[in-house]
């Protein structure tokens, strides 16, 4: 009598691991464009800025230090530098706002340089996936984040500049303001979000409406993904020079000045520091054990 074999597959339970690739919950895209005034390109500007893993700076020295034979951008570089330092020291513990300002108040004290900067430090923190910000004067800071419904950026949050009246911000340095006087903010952030960091010469130049069609116009809206940041940076410069030197534009800056009854026309010349940064969400990676076994009957 014959026998006929059955050869058939078990397949065990399915075992589903998931694993992030690191301990980190975003990457950071970041591009930078630092344009001198023309009258300062021989020394390299007055501004400073910085890129450094999760941390973003810009420093504005104040120009008018230029005018007691001081070169403003040596506090500004001075600082920035001691920002760094402060930074490496407290990287690895979980660093909320507090943290945060304590890094800069820290950083003044260090600063030994003859003048005084505005200053904005924004830290992102992996595990809390918070952005927490301090500043301190007229550099400042815009989150933007991708509209599904409208297919381009919106601006959610800009800070506001802190000054003791017009043209005349807070600043950290030789006779400068305390810097525990320095604004905090915390935010959530969501990938894709968007951040853009500058000194004054961008925010006195280029309207939020400005910012953001130079913006749209550089993103891959279905990947909600902005196609190169430095390119971006640079646009955003370069556009910002443009207008202040036109003597002729109604720029931001002559806007504030008359609502104050300053007679003032036209863009306001200055250097140009902007750091564009895209938060890109770390994709969890799953790996599937199928076990299969043989069995013959």
């Amino acid at each position: 009598m014959a026998m006929n074999f059955l050869n058939f597959k078990v397949n065990k339970a399915l075992t589903v691991t998931v694993e992030k690739s690191n301990a980190k919950s975003f990457n950071i895209n970041s591009g930078s464009s630092s344009i001198p005034h023309y009258k300062k390109k021989a020394t390299g500007g007055e501004d400073s800025f910085l890129v450094c893993e999760d941390l973003l700076m810009v420093a504005d020295g104040v120009g008018g230090w230029a005018g007691k034979g001081i070169d403003p951008g040596e506090y500004s570089r001075e600082l920035r530098d001691h920002i760094k330092e402060e930074y490496e020291k407290r990287k690895n513990f979980n660093l909320d706002e507090n943290e945060v300002k304590s890094s800069l108040v820290e950083a003044v004290k260090r600063t030994k340089s003859t003048g005084s900067s505005t200053c904005v430090l924004l830290l992102l923190n992996q595990e809390t996936k918070k952005l927490h910000a301090t500043y301190v004067g007229d550099s400042l800071y815009m989150i933007l984040r991708f509209n599904d419904n409208k297919s381009k950026f919106e601006v959610v949050h800009k800070s506001n500049e802190q000054q003791h009246r017009f043209n005349q911000p807070f600043q950290v340095g030789t006779n400068g303001d305390n810097p525990s006087l320095a604004v905090m903010e915390s935010h959530d952030v969501q990938d894709k979000d968007l951040v853009i960091t500058a000194s004054d010469g961008l925010w006195d130049n280029l309207f939020d409406e400005m910012i953001l069609e130079l913006v749209n116009t550089q993103t891959l809206k279905e990947e909600k993904k902005i196609k190169d940041c430095n390119e971006l940076a640079g646009r955003l410069a370069v556009e910002a020079e443009k207008y202040s030197l036109d003597v002729n534009y109604e720029s931001p800056f002559a806007k504030r000045a008359r609502a104050k009854g300053i007679e003032y026309y036209g863009g306001k010349e200055d250097d140009i520091t902007v750091i564009v940064t895209q938060i890109d969400q770390i994709q969890e990676t799953m790996t599937l054990n199928n076990n299969e076994e043989n069995h013959i009957l």
